[in-house]
């Protein structure tokens, strides 16, 4: 069994941490995720781009939108943020931490 991907943000609005989790994670989003980890050992593309497009990936296919991009940016302090979104990236590849992705 996959694990749940979970995700805690920080609203400014309401100064409180929410908890948000990803449904199913499909093979075409499992897909999507392999393609970001090829571009990225290969150079293909400068780091911010490189991180704009996974961060509209997490938001838009794992999430599937249950908040925006800016949300994701402000709810995670800076420290976390890109090995956050680097987690979840790893956990839609491999369905279970630890394990090694099939690239």
């Amino acid at each position: 069994m996959a694990n749940v991907i979970k995700i805690e943000l920080f609203n400014e609005e309401t100064e409180k941490t929410e908890v948000y989790t990803a449904g199913r994670i499909s093979g075409n989003v499992t897909l999507k995720a392999i393609e970001f980890k090829i571009k990225a050992e290969a150079g293909a593309e400068n780091e911010l781009v490189q991180a704009r497009e996974m961060a509209q990936f997490i938001v838009t296919d794992v999430f599937k939108n249950q908040f925006t991009v800016e949300e994701l940016y402000s709810g995670l302090e800076s420290h976390v943020l890109f090995p956050k979104m680097g987690e979840i990236i790893e956990t839609v590849l491999v369905g279970k931490k630890g394990l090694t992705p099939p690239v």
